[in-house]
Formats: structure tokens, sequence, C-alpha cells
């Protein structure tokens, strides 16, 4: 099945967002600060911190479900955090109303192409990171401009945890690429000194991924010479356990669901009842 947003613009785009926000990267484009304030306040309001549930993703979801966002969504999901529904959720979150997804689908598609990056962020970007779907996949070469940068990782590393929750891609690996003096510097520091915080890249990733996945989901990646060049993350079968997060999932799948047939075809076709989660 396709998607609407791929993995690629999933994690291009909330990645991206999160750097200008955090002050990494500057850019000339307002859209970027707005989303995100707007997205940090729908989360807040239905109990989410950004650290759990991008502001992007957020402003998605909110523009694929237009009226129905404060109309269905908002007093759905109410009901279900309240326990009303809590039992039952998944038989019962769009027995209330039926949606049409084709059209949300397409609404989402269309603002996650404004936010696509243009010819200037894309530079910009890449000087930090290079993000690729190979099969199924999805490759993260890690340039030096953000290994050099502990503060920066950290914030790399949270928005990633947090797209993973909605990325199809369960397959994931980090490719560290170095230029000769960071290896030098580190090479020195760790053999005289012992022990150097200053580019401690390697241990700050696999600690913050060990705090949210289990320890055999993460394999460290070795070259010819047994130095770690990376990590390789599995989250196939992973279980989500977040409630909130599973009823934004169910609807984020439901509106991303593309069956590659949007020309030509009545909507109200694509108007259906879910009743399992």
């Amino acid at each position: 099945m396709l998607s609407y947003v791929n993995d690629e613009q999933l994690f291009t785009i909330n990645l991206f967002a999160t750097f200008v926000n955090n002050n990494y990267i500057k850019t000339d484009r307002n859209d970027w600060q707005h989303s995100w304030r707007i997205g940090i306040d729908n989360a807040e309001a239905i109990g989410l911190h950004k650290s759990l549930m991008s502001p992007i993703m957020m402003m998605g979801i909110v523009y694929g479900l237009g009226s129905n966002y404060s109309s269905w969504f908002l007093p759905t999901y109410d009901r279900i955090i309240n326990s009303e529904w809590r039992i039952n959720w998944d038989s019962w979150i769009f027995s209330t109303s039926s949606i049409n997804l084709l059209d949300g689908g397409i609404k989402m598609k269309k603002f996650f192409n404004e936010m696509k990056l243009n010819e200037k962020e894309k530079n910009l970007f890449n000087k930090f990171i290079i993000i690729k779907k190979i099969n199924n996949t999805m490759i993260f070469l890690f340039k030096s401009e953000l290994l050099k940068n502990d503060e920066m990782i950290k914030c790399f590393i949270e928005m990633f945890i947090n797209i993973t929750t909605f990325s199809k891609s369960k397959s994931f690996i980090f490719y560290f690429i170095e230029k000769n003096w960071i290896k030098l510097f580190r090479f020195y520091f760790i053999k005289k000194l012992f022990y150097s915080k200053k580019y401690d890249y390697d241990g700050i990733i696999y600690e913050s991924l060990i705090e949210n996945f289990d320890t055999f989901r993460i394999t460290s990646l070795l070259n010819d010479s047994k130095n770690l060049k990376g990590f390789m993350i599995d989250l196939n079968k992973f279980s989500l356990k977040n409630l909130r997060l599973k009823v934004i999932l169910k609807i984020w799948n439901g509106l991303n669901e593309n069956d590659g047939n949007e020309n030509g075809r009545d909507n109200n076709n694509k108007i259906i009842m879910i009743s399992k989660l």
C-alpha cells in the first residue's frame, strides 16, 4: 500500500523543523516556526508533549481532518482517554462518524508538500545529515557538522524516536561520516586522556536509544578495523504502549493510506468505517 506522505518526507521535514526551531539551522521561511508553534498548542491540548508528538505531524493531522478535527476527533478522543470508551475504543473510534479518508489524505499530502524543503534548505540540511530509503530500510548518514554537536544529536534522537511511531519503515541504519581531523581528535583523547566527552556522540546516541528501545533491537556496526561506524535499529513488532499515541497513530494511518488511484474515482468509495486497531 502506497502512502500520501512517504518516510523520507516524514523524517526530512520533521528533522529540519526541529533543527530550525532549536536554532541549529536558519531559514528565511516563516512556515517552520508558525506550524511548529500551532502544532505544539494542538498537541498539548490533547495531552501530548512535543517530545512524544511532533508539532508538524500534529498539523498534518489537523489539516487532513479539517472541520472533522474539532467536530468529531476532539470529542471522540476525549471519550477514549477519559475511559468512557477505553475498553472497546478500537471498535468504536470511527463508529460515531463516517470520515472521508481519501479527501483527508489529499489535504494532508498538500500540507506536507507545502512544507517540503526548497533547494537552499536541502543544502543546509545535507550539511548535517543525508536521509535515504533503500528497500525497506531508512539510512541516516551523519555528517561531521552534526556529530560534533552533542545537543544537536540529542535533538535529532528525540525527533527520530518520535517519527518512528508513524513511519512505515521499521528498520533503520545510522552511519557516521567523520572528517579525518575528528577521527584523530577522538583517537588522541581516548588513548591519551582515556575519555573525552567533546566528541562522544556514539555514547550519546546509544544511551538515548536504549532509554526508549530494548537493547536487542540495537546492533553496533563495525568497520574492518573493529571501529564503531554506526548502529542498526530494528523496530519490527515494537509494541506501542501510550494510549494517546495509539489513537493518533490509528488516525494517521487511516489518512495516509493511498491505494494509488486518487483521480477518476468516486470519493464516496473511500468513506469507510474502521473497526479494529
